[in-house]
C-alpha cells in the first residue's frame, strides 16, 4: 500500500484514479489498516461484493 499511496501522490495531477478494494473480513480491522498506513486514496469495501467472489481474496 506504500507504494500505492506514493503512486497517488506524484500523479495526483494526472487524472489518474488510485483506489484499493479491502478484502479483510473485519471492517474496523480494514479501516484501521487504512488509517495506520495513512492512505489517502480511496478503498472500496469488497468482501462480499461480485468482484469479491471473483477474486481468489474474496
Amino acid at each position: 500500500m506504500a507504494h500505492l499511496q506514493r503512486f497517488h501522490e506524484r500523479r495526483a495531477g494526472d487524472r489518474i484514479f488510485v483506489f484499493a478494494i479491502a478484502m479483510l473480513e473485519d471492517r474496523a480491522e480494514a479501516q484501521r489498516l487504512t488509517r495506520d498506513l495513512g492512505a489517502t486514496y480511496p478503498i472500496f469495501w469488497g468482501t462480499g461484493s461480485d468482484l469479491g467472489h471473483r477474486s481468489p481474496y474474496g
